[in-house]
């Protein structure tokens, strides 16, 4: 049932097709060359056609196209290949691309106090990557002395989402002085993580630690 015809069509779809339209798609979106090419690659294909191949096959064949014949095949081939393929590739092109995560995830606390030092540590010790972000060097400092890996930046500034990399973040903490701006904070994060793994610290369990 397999052909050349059948073969030529899948690579076409695996390499220029699914590719194109991922980079079409993401257009204005903030996503680098890497991640547009990763998702071009690795995007589910079939999942809705294998459903309904059977019957569209079917359907063309009584109108009369005499290559209807080919349609089931021609998906499941494409099901096939992508699975084979992106499973056996899909590890190595994220290393190669530096977009596979370092381990287990980590966790960004923005908020620099005593406490939040205290909890870097302890999950740090633990082995779980902390950084700890904030405005000021000076509240930086504990964190630098206790080993934690810090970034001073605005992390609602837009240098702040450049340099700010969650790759290797599952939660995020927002744990300044000020509610509303780690609720800020929170909005932020939240649709890049999921609303599930951004908290926020209330402003007097702040002070009270």
């Amino acid at each position: 049932m397999l052909s050349w015809p059948i073969a030529m069509t899948t690579l076409m779809i695996l390499f220029v097709v699914r590719p194109l339209a991922i980079w079409l798609a993401t257009i204005g979106a903030k996503a680098s060359w890497r991640e547009r090419l990763l998702v071009g690659w690795i995007g589910p294909r079939g999942v809705v056609a294998a459903a309904i191949a059977g019957v569209a096959g079917e359907r063309l064949a009584h109108a009369g196209y005499p290559d209807a014949r080919l349609v089931l095949p021609l998906v499941f081939a494409v099901i096939a290949s992508t699975v084979l393929l992106h499973g056996l590739s899909l590890a190595p092109l994220a290393r190669r691309l530096k977009l596979a995560s370092g381990g287990r995830g980590g966790l960004l606390i923005v908020g620099a106090s005593r406490w939040t030092v205290r909890l870097g540590e302890a999950l740090h010790g633990a082995g779980i990557p902390v950084v700890v972000v904030d405005r000021s060097a000076l509240a930086l400092k504990a964190a630098r002395l206790a080993g934690l890996k810090t970034l001073r930046v605005e992390v609602l500034s837009v240098i702040g989402e450049e340099v700010v990399d969650l790759r290797d973040v599952e939660q995020v903490l927002a744990a300044t002085p000020d509610d509303a701006y780690n609720a800020l904070v929170c909005t932020r994060f939240a649709p890049e993580l999921g609303r599930e793994r951004v908290h926020q610290l209330a402003t007097n369990e702040v002070a009270t630690r």
